[in-house]
């Protein structure tokens, strides 16, 4: 078997050296980089250009690990990227998958099941943790009776923005994020709602009543 080039993301020092000391002991796994930010993340990732990325997604932010997950799928479409984090509310999941992430792992994952997921994600297979199955599965039902149920609380409330015709900029000022946070927002309407554009969402949201 190939050996697989991972690097792993994660701000506590603690946490990534037993990760890296844990995947550095297995067959066919070798650890190639280390970083503790978003941006650190970034320039690792187009440095060594790994095959799987552990990202934890809370680095400088709850967020942040989303915005390195998006930068670093546009620059390296062929490296596969698993999220292992604490967090497994929708308006994490949702935005994870819709910035590029393949698998999405709670950190409480059995460390065989963590190998399982590497291995499968460097062919390009997905796994994910049962709780985050269980809330993808809640929102495919709840899609079926009206499409936007599909958005988390925050995904909502952009749409809503949106719809009143507010820039990027003007949403991350309103809400206190960042512009690039609003964009993986917006791309993860899109696509969950499978519109073209922002007009089309807008439309939609009058439509079915998320503006009264």
């Amino acid at each position: 078997m190939k050996t697989i080039r991972l690097m792993t993301v994660d701000d506590h020092p603690v946490v990534r050296q037993g990760i890296v000391s844990f995947l550095n002991a297995q067959q066919n796994i070798e650890v190639i980089a280390e970083a503790n930010s978003a941006r650190t993340a970034i320039q690792q990732a187009e440095k060594y250009k790994p095959d799987v990325i552990l990202m934890d997604l809370q680095l400088e932010d709850k967020h942040s690990g989303i915005e390195a997950t998006e930068e670093i799928k546009h620059a390296l479409p062929n490296t596969e990227v698993i999220i292992l984090t604490s967090y497994h509310q929708d308006d994490c999941i949702f935005p994870a998958f819709a910035a590029g992430a393949l698998s999405y792992l709670v950190k409480d994952v059995d460390p065989t099941e963590l190998l399982n997921a590497i291995v499968k994600a460097a062919k390009k297979q997905a796994v994910l943790s049962p709780i985050v199955a269980k809330q993808l599965l809640k929102q495919h039902i709840n899609t079926k009776q009206n499409p936007l149920f599909s958005l988390t609380e925050r995904e909502q409330a952009i749409l809503k923005l949106v719809a009143q015709g507010l820039s990027n900029a003007e949403i991350g000022e309103q809400l206190f994020i960042s512009i690039k946070t609003v964009r993986s927002h917006v791309s993860s309407i899109l696509s969950k709602l499978q519109l073209r554009d922002r007009t089309q969402a807008a439309i939609m949201a009058w439509r079915q009543g998320l503006m009264d």
